[in-house]
């Protein structure tokens, strides 16, 4: 009867059902056993597809509903369900409710035959989704424009993942491309169900590959609120620690990508530094810097923009002298992707250039000027 770690193998499995009289029951700590054992002798039926269901209220987990077989409700929730998903939808509907707020339990929406894990009603409408396992991005998208067809907004929420939690720190942390499909405006909200706590990553810095820098920021469970705490911006004072670490990672990044490249004279990134005359181990600071839309090139920055500048003394160019064509025209011919979000990247780091007053890699700025311009590019906006 217990729930394992591991998804469940028996289908869909619930914390709300109903009975004979149609009323709802929903499955919260504060069951004591002894009830929870008189409750087996009630019938109790799925809400959605109305088969009858089982209860089951082991000595270690939680307790459950779940259909006695295998359904055609349940192959409408293939995903199963996991120790830390149905902890955390049911702290999370706890709390929501003893702080008053009018919040349902696997809420079924007919309409779009979708049941989100928290149904919340405010001036607005929400469906909150406490995803803890990887779905298809065209499932998430699928649910998402469900629930805005009904005119509720979705809320995604992921469970914490296995990291050291420093709050207030800088740490680089690697996403998958799963939590990174969920960054909103550069931050991924989680929720650690055995802590009882939020663990916001704010602030995400794109590096390179799968990994960011973010500024650790923790809200405990019985502080939180709904709509979720939102992140402040970072200060003056904070982007620079961050970016200081930012120019860290750029000079470890060099050093192995300057010594330890095998494409010789057809490595594109040191032919350029070559014929640029830049001096392989001192790059000009301006050089390899963060942008808004950094992860939409698959490159650390430091080597697209090279090659930016690399491109324009190729073709006698400037930077004042670019146009639409000229960056799709430079994406193809550093085989980047050409899509929109890396046109903004372009975009940007052609802004904070012209801000600097560089015309080319001869010329140079101050740390202090740099870090001012990219506050006011990257955070003040």
């Amino acid at each position: 009867d217990n729930i394992s770690y591991n998804v469940c193998k028996g289908g869909f499995v619930m914390l709300v059902a109903m009975n004979d009289q149609g009323q709802s029951l929903v499955l919260t700590k504060s069951l004591t056993e002894a009830t929870l054992k008189q409750l087996r002798a009630t019938n109790f039926y799925c809400p959605q597809c109305k088969e009858k269901l089982v209860l089951k209220a082991g000595a270690i987990k939680i307790p459950h509903f779940a259909h006695t077989a295998y359904s055609n409700c349940d192959l409408s929730f293939a995903e199963g369900e996991s120790y830390p998903h149905l902890l955390g939808k049911q702290q999370l509907f706890e709390h929501f409710h003893d702080q008053k707020y009018d919040v349902q339990l696997e809420k079924y929406l007919h309409d779009i035959q979708q049941r989100p894990d928290l149904f919340v009603r405010t001036k607005r409408l929400y469906a909150l989704e406490f995803q803890c396992s990887r779905i298809p991005i065209e499932l998430m998208e699928k649910r998402t424009n469900g629930y805005k067809r009904c005119g509720i907004i979705p809320v995604w929420l992921l469970k914490t993942p296995a990291v050291p939690i420093r709050p207030g720190k800088i740490l680089k942390s690697s996403f998958s491309l799963f939590y990174q499909q969920f960054m909103d405006e550069h931050t991924v909200t989680t929720y650690d169900p055995f802590n009882r706590q939020f663990v916001y990553f704010c602030h995400c810095m794109y590096l390179h590959g799968n990994s960011f820098l973010s500024e650790v920021r923790v809200v405990p469970l019985a502080a939180q609120v709904f709509p979720f705490y939102e992140p402040k911006p970072l200060d003056e004072k904070q982007f620079e620690l961050m970016f200081h670490q930012y120019s860290d990672y750029r000079k470890q990044y060099l050093h192995r990508r300057l010594f330890y490249s095998r494409k010789g004279v057809n490595d594109l990134f040191l032919r350029g530094i070559y014929e640029l005359g830049l001096q392989r181990g001192n790059l000009p600071l301006y050089i390899g810097v963060p942008v808004r839309h950094a992860k939409a090139i698959p490159m650390f920055s430091v080597e697209w923009q090279l090659l930016l500048f690399y491109f324009i003394h190729c073709h006698g160019l400037t930077i004042g002298s670019i146009n639409e064509s000229t960056k799709h025209y430079f994406l193809t011919w550093a085989n980047l992707p050409t899509i929109q979000q890396a046109f903004l990247a372009i975009d940007e780091y052609i802004q904070i250039v012209r801000k600097l007053s560089i015309g080319d890699v001869s010329s140079e700025c101050s740390k202090e000027q740099l870090i001012r311009v990219l506050y006011s590019e990257i955070v003040a906006i």
